[in-house]
């Protein structure tokens, strides 16, 4: 498709519906998952898809046989939606706000595995907001700390709580609660005594980005054999009694009393995550955002 000329024309509804269409398409992976969904035929999710192709002048997604795939224009323009919604909401907040009214959308990031810690109050913190805010929509995402990190600066979540390493710029940190890391094996995994040497020897399986998990893991000199992209990943492949790996003592706790994990009894393959309630620092919380940072912090 030619890009002879630029989209500068006026935004209308009907535009807001095909990006609507389009990110649901993308989100869904392909036309036929997203049926249900939008609850049309994909002949006409396909035609709504080409109609928004049409009005942009770019090519924004291979669809067909061969499969569904977004093109580099398809991504920055789902990036974009992204983005735009996000700016939708806070309008929203904005307005609500200034009628005093406490409503919108709150999006916030969790780090995988904490609603079983102890530590943490989200439940109660998460009752007192709905209490406070009823009609206030929350929407709670499991991410990856890079992934929540990343969206609290791009502005697409409000509120995030990550373990953290590190410090990254334009994010405020506030502390909420800790966690206790130890090393885990399977009762089939054949170890010869826990010393250093010992575990060096094993096989490791780790989280496959930057966090608190790798940090150790290369402070350890332990080698990775195996990458896993959250904690219930890492207890899967713990679990085949091929590796050894952190987990957090409150998630095991349950294979531990089953014995169908055992804890590794070196002090030196332990570690504390210091987990962290984190916002955009270079903007004003919403009302909705600042109601429920004061429920987390309060609750902790």
């Amino acid at each position: 498709m030619a890009k002879s000329k630029a989209f500068l024309g006026q935004f209308s509804d009907a535009d807001l519906r095909l990006l609507k269409i389009f990110k649901i398409v993308a989100d869904a992976k392909g036309l036929s998952a997203a049926e249900a969904k939008l609850n049309i035929s994909c002949s006409t999710i396909s035609k709504y898809i080409g109609d928004l192709e049409q009005r942009l002048n770019l090519v924004l997604c291979v669809r067909g046989r061969g499969g569904f795939r977004l093109t580099d224009e398809g991504v920055s323009v789902y990036q974009a939606i992204t983005k735009l919604n996000g700016a939708i909401d806070n309008f929203k907040l904005s307005i609500n706000e200034l009628h005093e009214s406490i409503s919108g959308t709150i999006r916030v990031g969790l780090f995988d595995k904490i609603l079983s810690n102890p530590n943490a109050n989200l439940i109660e913190a998460l009752e007192r907001f709905t209490t406070l805010a009823p009609e206030v929509k929350l929407e709670l995402m499991v991410e990856p700390l890079n992934s929540i990190e990343t969206n609290i600066v791009n502005e697409h979540l409000h509120l995030g709580i990550v373990p953290t390493i590190k410090q990254v710029s334009g994010i405020e940190y506030c502390p909420l609660f800790d966690e206790h890391m130890s090393l885990y094996r399977s009762p089939n995994l054949h170890l010869e005594g826990t010393d250093e040497q010992a575990l060096m020897a094993i096989p490791y399986v780790g989280l496959g980005y930057y966090s608190p998990n790798m940090a150790i893991s290369q402070t350890l000199n332990l080698i990775s054999s195996a990458v896993a992209s959250d904690q219930e990943a890492v207890a899967i492949m713990i679990l085949t009694g091929k590796y050894i790996g952190f987990l957090p003592d409150h998630y095991a706790a349950n294979f531990v009393a089953e014995k169908k994990l055992i804890k590794i009894e070196n002090q030196r393959f332990t570690y504390d995550c210091s987990f962290k309630l984190i916002h955009k620092n270079s903007k004003k919380l919403n009302r909705p955002a600042s109601i429920l940072k004061k429920c987390l912090i309060d609750s902790h």
